[in-house]
């Protein structure tokens, strides 16, 4: 799961992501969490990414700290601010209630996150594995959660994953596979 601008994840089966037509699986992202929450811009309402996105961080933090930026707000975190501590941690908690229905569903063997909102570490972390913890079938499953380690390459990591991923869904000629020039 990366959590950043958006909020994203993926269903990694035997090394492959799981893909559902062209998309890939668990759009974590657009599952609702607040049933009258902000419309989000995929036109539904009260989606994961409107309750943990950057802009409600920062719009948040506008009164009691100005301008800041996310790096900003996981820094003062990190630092002990107890204002920027809270929104980061309620992110975690409606992240971990997403996480923990999904995790309910699917049975993962491992959550990972990431992305620049995860650079907090326990703060954001720590209320997401309250809420798996708060679910009698996930309670107990040692090293269920983990910081993703990809840091700035997953993007980019990730990226070059879809093409490729991709490529294997297109037919290619015989020519391209050895069978004549192309």
């Amino acid at each position: 799961m990366r959590v950043g601008d958006t909020t994203d994840s993926a269903i990694v089966i035997r090394g492959s992501v799981l893909r559902v037509g062209t998309h890939a699986a668990a759009g974590i992202g657009h599952v609702r969490v607040s049933p009258g929450g902000a419309i989000c811009r995929c036109g539904g309402r009260g989606c994961l990414n409107t309750e943990v996105s950057i802009d409600l961080l920062r719009e948040s933090l506008r009164i009691s700290h100005g301008p800041m930026s996310l790096r900003d707000i996981v820094s003062a975190a990190k630092g002990g601010d107890p204002g920027c501590q809270q929104v980061i941690s309620d992110a975690g908690a409606a992240i971990g209630s997403a996480l923990a229905d999904l995790a309910t569903a699917l049975g993962p063997d491992r959550i990972s996150v990431g992305g620049p909102l995860a650079r907090a570490g326990d703060i954001l972390l720590s209320p997401i594995r309250d809420a798996l913890e708060a679910r009698p079938v996930l309670r107990g499953a040692e090293g269920l959660l983990g910081a993703g380690h990809l840091n700035e390459s997953a993007e980019t990591l990730g990226a070059a994953a879809y093409v490729f991923d991709m490529m294997s869904l297109v037919p290619m000629p015989d020519t391209a596979r050895g069978g004549g020039p192309l």
